[in-house]
């Protein structure tokens, strides 16, 4: 007879009990890279909202306008809806010239807080912005959220 001393490895369940091991630490893994893609789903839509708010400001500091507006410029305005925003430059002589719509993630909303209706408006030089507001983008899946805040001197805040 072999003397079972000297025999070498694991028993099946050892391996049972490390694979079982292995698989519960990764579901917990896998489910909080979903919770964290989710929320970062929502900090980049708002993100890329600073980014163009920011870029019509520094339009509008600089004076650049779009070639079909006429008169004077106004002001770059940017007027929310649930599903998107939209870019323009508003003209004295022929109103609103749009410039760019962007959509949002799917399963990603948008809900603005702005006292005189759904837009703000950059005004020329150094007059900052129409009004003090906050726009908040959420999942409605997850229900995560990400602001981002405008205020009268222009100055622009969130993630």
């Amino acid at each position: 007879m072999k003397n079972r001393s000297k025999l070498k490895g694991f028993t099946l369940v050892e391996l049972l009990v490390v694979v079982g091991l292995i698989a519960i630490l990764s579901g917990g893994t896998i489910a909080g890279y979903t919770k964290f893609s989710d929320k970062q789903k929502v900090v980049a839509e708002a993100q890329k909202l600073k980014v163009n708010l920011r870029k019509a400001q520094a339009k509008m500091l600089s004076g650049v306008r779009p070639s079909g507006c006429k008169g004077m410029l106004i002001g770059y305005r940017i007027e929310f809806n649930s599903t998107n925003y939209t870019i323009g430059a508003d003209c004295q002589t022929n109103g609103i010239q749009y410039i760019e719509t962007i959509s949002l993630s799917s399963g990603i909303t948008l809900s603005e807080s702005f006292s005189g209706g759904n837009a703000i408006t950059f005004k020329p030089l150094t007059q900052g912005a129409s009004e003090n507001g906050v726009i908040t983008f959420t999942n409605s899946a997850t229900g995560d959220s990400a602001a981002i805040q405008v205020v009268t001197s222009g100055d622009i805040s969130g993630p």
